[in-house]
């Protein structure tokens, strides 16, 4: 599961803040987290940088935050960790399809990289919720800190999963 937390919300090139990801089993609840601050690079919004600064001061942590990598090695470090985390077929998943994986994609290109996803791997939370609206969201850690939201959005996925399965 990938989550991002960025400076605009309607452009492919958006300043990225925060990578945050969850590496899960579909059925085990043991799951690893990564998260990586970045230092923003790309596109900002007035309207973006307004929301942030009426988050709780929780939220408010990942903006200000100052330990901050250039997104090259920010993508590097979250390449790696999906090299050794996960096999070749992995799954990989985000909340908005037209969100987090079209801005990351972006930023990979910007730097020259390759995601470390296929096109046909990467799965939509949103269309999960859709089918199945009964089940409650997930709460975890800090909302809007990437990391947290990407192990609340795996849990949710897991309860999904079990859903389905159990039809």
């Amino acid at each position: 599961m990938i989550d991002l937390e960025t400076l605009a919300s309607e452009s492919s090139d958006a300043a990225i803040i925060q990578i945050g990801a969850a590496f899960f089993d579909y059925e085990d609840p043991i799951m690893e987290a990564f998260s990586i601050l970045v230092h923003p690079e790309g596109a900002m919004e007035f309207d973006t940088l307004q929301w942030w600064f009426r988050q709780d001061d929780a939220a408010l942590e990942v903006i200000i935050a100052k330990n901050r990598v250039p997104l090259h090695d920010a993508l590097l470090e979250f390449t790696k960790n999906c090299e050794e985390r996960l096999s070749k077929k992995a799954d990989f998943w985000c909340n908005g399809a037209t969100f987090d994986f079209p801005i990351l994609r972006s930023a990979y290109s910007r730097c020259g990289l390759l995601a470390p996803w296929h096109r046909k791997k990467a799965y939509d939370m949103r269309t999960m919720k859709m089918l199945y609206p009964d089940i409650e969201r997930v709460e975890h850690g800090t909302h809007h800190d990437a990391g947290d939201d990407a192990i609340a959005q795996a849990l949710w996925i897991q309860k999904a999963m079990v859903h389905h399965v159990n039809r």
